[in-house]
């Protein structure tokens, strides 16, 4: 579009550093600085990673280091947030990845070869090989279709397994949900099927032309995938997106699982859950150049499939503000880019568009962050009701049934975990829309410095700003028939520059007019872009405030848990006391009555050494006496710590004088056997007795293998030995018959 628009040839796209003798205006609009250069992502990097870098600027078609004295040339790239349904989403993510894995293949087939290929002869193979398979092969059609008679225009349903995805969840959600019983619902089925099977064929072949070609070809991102863009797959983060959430059925209001039997009529909730349609958002494109200041080309992508009005769609929007716009609103191409930028930056924010299924984003995370609120309130004071009841329950020492669930459901955080993951992901996602943002932001304030620029001759505070040029004004074309009288040459040579002088203020004045009417727009494009963003912000704000409630509820919970455990380590140190007296106890009356014990068992004996002498108050007396020292001693010991350290000091000095005076501690320190050095010795022996039994199996191994060749040598030399005399009488036998000529 662009070199048709200067009258050239198409320029071809030799690499990023090499440029042609004679440039071509098309080829320097389109020059790598401008165009290739401003691309991210490489053929290394995932599909999704592709897209144009935000950027404005003014190019030059003359002098690539220099611009023009009155430019007149402009180029912007812009991200902006749109949606799409998440079945056409996926739907051509799975084309995507199909066609990725061919060419992976393909590549793979070239081998290294593939490398030293110029882009041109790619290009050319790349044609040749379409050619060929379009020529070859028929053309493709849906796999799930079956027809079954010619005659009949029916066709037959395959089974839902079969039609939907492969995963357990889905599985569970089309099961005798997707497929109709009735001919009628099959055959309305079917030509949904193929309806959109029409919607979606221009863009498959697109993506099989040039999703790998030279350029590549950019498709829609999701959010995730414009910010994570080093992610292989983003599809479980595609579908915990805020709006998908919002847009989606619950799976515990399934009709199958809400409504008790097939009999029953679907309930309310069933039929709004039938008619929900899962959304996400998506991060699409902006291109735009401005040529010789009086043409404007824009690409933006559209909605997949929608081969029908879309009034969610941007070019539907521009057109729709195109016939509604006020008069000399338009006054200038520059006014219409800006029209192009504000309909692409207020997708989302423009709530006058509810026709279609676009989602409320703003409403839809306001909502996200209610529910989450809503939440933390029920879970604060569930928690502050059962800290009340477990405080009245310690206090009072009242036993209830059910004390030790109730502090058990203070040490379980998995619902306020979800909560926390929820609100991060709203918050993570917000912070994505504000940086896409804040890049709006940026390429409209370059975007409006240019302008200015290239509007410069035409305002009057030019001067001020030091950025004058020389005005420069179309001259007027007089008609044929008017010519001078050389009469009055003179006078109409007057009035002539009278009137060029006037009808120049005229144009000059208007053209200021108009230059300041495109600068005041510019300003307040960029205060509605503030106000979106200050919406944004108060969206972070609250959900930067529903976070520090659920982190604090967290830390609460986590410090009750720390409480709970104190409290069940001191009840398990008072048990443990309590046990521990029962046991003295049971100790105390061990020592008073082991030595009565062994006393009596002593002199219960029948043994003739006490003789008939003693009697019983005489063993009574001996066994008391004995027993009362033994229990007196032995309680003291037990109870008395100074006894105990009294007895230690005195056993200890008494021992180290009995081992330094007869001289055993010098004999054991002559012999340096501590316990490192026995440990050592002890490994020392150990591996020693290891390394002999090593060395002995090998011994044996070497014997063994030795008597096995001399085994196989007598084997061989035996049987050497029988061929050789085979032979020889073999010969001998020939030898005697008569016919031999030996």
């Amino acid at each position: 579009a662009i070199a048709r628009h200067f009258n050239e040839k198409r320029p071809d796209y030799d690499g990023l550093f090499r440029q042609p003798a004679n440039p071509s205006k098309s080829y320097m609009i389109l020059r790598p600085g401008f165009w290739r250069g401003q691309q991210h992502g490489g053929r290394g990097d995932a599909v999704h990673a592709r897209h144009m870098r935000p950027r404005c600027d003014i190019i030059s078609t003359t002098d690539p280091e220099h611009l023009e004295e009155s430019p007149n040339n402009l180029v912007l790239f812009m991200p902006y947030l749109h949606w799409e349904t998440d079945r056409s989403r996926h739907k051509f993510e799975e084309s995507m990845r199909n066609i990725t894995e061919e060419h992976t293949k393909r590549d793979e087939q070239r081998g290294k070869k593939f490398l030293y290929v110029s882009s041109a002869e790619v290009n050319s193979q790349n044609r040749q090989v379409s050619t060929s398979s379009s020529k070859k092969k028929p053309p493709s059609v849906d796999a799930s279709v079956e027809y079954i008679n010619p005659d009949k225009p029916l066709l037959r349903l395959k089974t839902p397994t079969e039609m939907a995805s492969k995963t357990s969840v889905v599985k569970a959600l089309t099961r005798g949900m997707v497929a109709p019983k009735t001919l009628l619902g099959q055959v309305l089925y079917r030509a949904a099927q193929i309806s959109e099977a029409m919607d979606c064929y221009h863009e498959e072949q697109l993506l099989k032309e040039y999703l790998h070609g030279e350029p590549p070809f950019h498709p829609r991102r999701t959010l995730d995938q414009s910010y994570y863009w080093t992610l292989q797959s983003t599809k479980k983060r595609d579908r915990d997106q805020v709006v998908y959430r919002g847009t989606a059925p619950k799976k515990k209001f399934i009709h199958n699982a809400h409504c008790k039997t097939k009999e029953e009529p679907p309930c309310r909730q069933c039929w709004d859950d039938i008619r929900k349609v899962p959304r996400v958002i998506m991060v699409d494109q902006l291109w735009l150049w401005i040529l010789n200041g009086n043409t404007i080309i824009t690409s933006f992508p559209k909605r997949y499939g929608r081969n029908k009005p879309d009034p969610s769609a941007v070019h539907k929007s521009i057109r729709l503000r195109l016939k509604l716009v006020r008069k000399n609103e338009i006054r200038s191409i520059y006014d219409l880019a800006l029209i192009v930028i504000d309909e692409c930056s207020k997708v989302f924010f423009d709530r006058t568009k509810t026709a279609d299924r676009q989602p409320q984003m703003m409403d839809l995370f306001a909502e996200a962050i209610g529910n989450v609120n809503n939440r933390t309130t029920i879970y604060y004071d569930h928690f502050w009701d059962i800290t009340r009841r477990l405080s009245k329950v310690y206090k009072d020492k009242i036993i209830v049934d059910d004390v030790e669930e109730q502090a058990k459901s203070l040490l379980d955080i998995n619902p306020e975990g979800d909560l926390s993951r929820e609100i991060k992901d709203v918050l993570d996602e917000l912070h994505i829309m504000l940086n896409i943002k804040s890049k709006q932001q940026r390429v409209l304030k370059d975007f409006q410095k240019h302008v200015e620029y290239i509007l410069a001759p035409e305002l009057a505070i030019a001067k001020d700003m030091g950025t004058a040029r020389e005005k420069t004004v179309t001259a007027l074309k007089i008609h044929d028939n008017q010519q001078t009288n050389p009469a009055n040459g003179d006078t109409d040579k007057t009035e002539h520059q009278e009137n060029t002088g006037e009808i120049r203020k005229k144009m000059a004045l208007k053209a200021e007019k108009d230059a300041k009417w495109t600068m005041e727009f510019a300003i307040r494009l960029s205060a509605d872009l503030n106000n979106r963003v200050v919406d944004l912000n108060h969206l972070k704000e609250s959900a930067e405030h529903t976070e520090k409630a659920v982190d604090g509820l967290l830390g609460l919970k986590q410090q009750q848990a720390g409480v709970v455990q104190a409290r069940e380590a001191v009840r398990q140190a008072e048990e443990t006391l309590r046990q521990g007296r029962s046991i003295m106890l049971f100790t105390v009356i061990t020592i008073i009555f082991l030595p009565l014990t062994f006393g009596t068992g002593i002199f219960g004996m029948n043994l003739e050494t006490f003789g008939s002498s003693w009697t019983l108050h005489k063993e009574m007396t001996y066994i008391f006496f004995v027993s009362i020292v033994i229990i007196v001693t032995s309680l003291i010991l037990g109870f008395s710590p100074f006894v105990r350290s009294l007895l230690s000091l005195v056993l200890g000095v008494s021992w180290v004088w009995f081992v330094t005076s007869t001289r055993l501690y010098d004999l054991w320190f002559l012999s340096k056997q501590d316990s490192s050095a026995l440990t050592r010795k002890r490994v020392l022996i150990s591996r020693r007795w290891k390394e002999e039994a090593r060395r002995k199996y090998l011994e044996r191994q070497d014997e063994k293998q030795q008597r096995l060749e001399a085994e196989e040598l007598k084997k061989a030399k035996q049987n050497q030995k029988k061929t050789t005399q085979g032979e020889v009488a073999e010969a001998y036998v020939r030898s005697t018959r008569p016919d031999s000529n030996v």
